[in-house]
């Protein structure tokens, strides 16, 4: 049986992919329905069902006041690298600052 806490880590790795190509299908520069077309949308969309999944699998051996931040917190530190990675955005050193407090709150949570 898989672990909940590698089913939650699977799950924020879709979450954060997902929400770099939808990002990425917004910098196409489609228009309205257009957008809805885009293959970055539509994978997108497909992974953010596919999290779902993977959350809701690992709910059931996990409490939700600690998935969810941990969740949260791993896919941001993951939208934060693909978005300087694969996007080219910048990171400034307030937001790395706060990534580390993120960090800190998951760990007190999950105590």
């Amino acid at each position: 049986m898989i672990s909940s806490w590698i089913l939650l880590f699977i799950a924020a790795t879709f979450n954060a992919i997902a929400n770099l190509l939808i990002k990425r299908s917004s910098m196409q520069g489609l228009q309205g329905l257009e957008q809805l077309f885009s293959p970055f949308f539509i994978f997108g969309v497909f992974l953010f069902a596919v999290n779902i999944v993977f959350y809701t699998k690992a709910l059931q051996g996990l409490s939700v006041n600690i998935a969810y931040p941990a969740l949260v917190g791993v896919g941001a530190l993951f939208v934060l690298i693909g978005s300087f990675t694969w996007l080219k955005e910048t990171i400034n050193l307030v937001q790395i600052m706060g990534f580390v407090l993120i960090v800190i709150g998951v760990t007190l949570i999950s105590k």
